[in-house]
């Protein structure tokens, strides 16, 4: 589960996405091949993409190329820690203005 395709399976489906889906967010897309292909560790994202991937799990690229820390959950739960993180986002800067 330590694989770097892994992580990127798990980045996926935690955005409650399909291959093609997920390839879509690319620019340029990635087609559902490419999108596979990583996942089973055939091949590597250019850097570009590493970057967009890892922004999408909420982490750098380096903690994607080497951490085991992603954790698989179900979409509403991931939408639903989203949402507090933004909640205290902003009472934070209300507290710090």
């Amino acid at each position: 589960m330590n694989s770097l395709g892994n992580r990127i399976r798990l980045i996926r489906k935690n955005l409650g996405l399909t291959m093609k889906e997920f390839g879509e967010m690319f620019c340029p897309p990635a087609d559902k091949s490419n999108v596979s292909r990583w996942e089973k560790d055939l091949a590597i994202p250019n850097n570009e993409r590493l970057k967009n991937i890892a922004a999408l799990g909420n982490t750098t690229v380096e903690e994607l190329m080497r951490s085991p820390n992603i954790v698989e959950m179900p979409l509403d739960e991931y939408q639903r820690l989203k949402d507090i993180e933004q909640k205290y986002n902003e009472i934070k800067d209300l507290v710090t203005d």
